[in-house]
């Protein structure tokens, strides 16, 4: 008689390598084999669940971006040893969405000794594919570079069609030094806040949605001007280096006394060009007068001498010309309506930069800037008193 011992067989598992996916992909089966033809089971760590449903069959879902490993595994019983376990990684890359600042555009402090205001900041956010889910929003001052408000949270819209949420948050921001400042909103879906989308291609275009110019002021008061509005292109004649422009907005705050003497104040005026935005900000008032006789006066023209900067998507400003000529022309029509005028030159070589509406004057036989029409939330546009 000769006794034998028969050993435990071994076994392997097949298991292919994974592809990356992308955040709001749909779930998808993952099947391995065992030599033995015993059946295999799997886990799952990162950002990624694994569940065996009532089929049978073995479900990923993702949690969010990052990565996943989901390893295959079979015990041993009394036929077979147990298989090495067979990970499997691949990347979660975060899903693309598209964002609108759907907040106001004007902001009215409390009152004329108030020098700052509350802004809700709001935006809409839409998914590209998937559920919007684990979006957060940061809103950036592309002007100053500040983050306004990080990692703001995006609630779906219940009953929506498509999948969209939104985004507010309410920040505290100044007036300014002469009662009226804008702020050039960027809305950024922040991978870096926890966010599982990215609107990448949004920020690099300053003329998508993605971006709004507010403006915060004073209530008017006697001898100031307030006002910042939207110039529209239609219709009227801009010219120059940049009258080509899109999304060219406006922030005049101004102080002067009765006499006109002592003028002291900012002029902001921006625009986008080229796939940039351009910033021009007033450094000191060279002239301030009441161009049509009136008490109180509503009727000014402004020379200035002003600053040019480019600012990439990434808020990096760049100057352009630190010695640029400002001149404002802006009429406060009341229930009539405002109209404004804006004419930038170069002081080095005479290059008209910007004119929103360069037409041929009649009157006086010449090309010039002339006034054209602006409107604003309460009419808010050009304020003079």
């Amino acid at each position: 008689t000769k006794t034998i011992t028969i050993a435990k067989a071994d076994q392997t598992i097949t298991f292919a390598a994974l592809p990356d996916k992308t955040y709001g992909d749909p779930d998808f089966k993952v099947s391995a084999t065992a030599s033995s033809g015993l059946s295999v089971s799997f886990s799952a760590s990162g950002n990624c669940t694994v569940t065996q449903n009532p089929s049978g069959d073995w479900i990923v879902s993702l949690t969010a971006p990052g990565s996943c490993t989901i390893t295959a595994s079979r015990a041993g019983d009394g036929n077979y040893n147990a298989a090495t376990p067979v990970p499997r990684t691949f990347t979660i890359k975060p899903a693309i969405g598209k964002v609108a600042y759907i907040g106001q555009t004007l902001f009215v402090t409390s009152g004329s000794n108030s020098t700052s205001a509350q802004v809700a900041l709001s935006a809409s956010v839409e998914a590209a594919a998937g559920k919007i889910a684990n979006a957060k929003v940061t809103f950036t001052d592309q002007y100053s570079g500040t983050v306004l408000a990080k990692g703001v949270r995006v609630s779906p819209v219940e009953g929506a069609t498509t999948p969209t949420g939104t985004a507010n948050t309410v920040v505290t921001l100044s007036t300014g030094k002469y009662g009226a400042q804008p702020y050039l909103i960027q809305v950024k879906l922040d991978t870096a806040a926890g966010s599982s989308y990215l609107n990448t291609e949004q920020l690099a275009d300053p003329t998508s949605a993605a971006y709004a110019t507010i403006t915060v002021m004073i209530p008017p008061t006697t001898n100031t001007m307030q006002g910042g509005a939207a110039i529209q292109k239609a219709g009227y004649g801009p010219a120059g280096t940049y009258g080509n422009g899109t999304n060219v907005n406006y922030t005049v705050g101004l102080q002067y006394n009765k006499s006109g003497t002592n003028p002291q104040g900012q002029v902001q005026l921006t625009l986008d060009a080229g796939g940039y935005t351009y910033y021009i900000k007033s450094n000191s008032i060279a002239s301030l007068a009441c161009s049509i006789a009136g008490s109180p006066c509503k009727h000014l023209t402004l020379y200035t001498k002003a600053s040019m900067y480019r600012i990439d998507s990434l808020g990096n400003a760049t100057s352009i010309d630190g010695n640029v000529t400002l001149r404002m022309d802006a009429h406060d029509g009341g229930t009539a309506g405002d109209t404004i005028g804006f004419t930038v030159l170069s002081s080095k070589d005479s290059t008209l930069y910007y004119s929103n509406n360069w037409v041929y004057d009649s009157s006086s036989k010449s090309w010039r800037t002339v006034q054209q029409a602006v409107s604003n939330t309460g009419g808010a546009a050009a304020v003079i008193n």
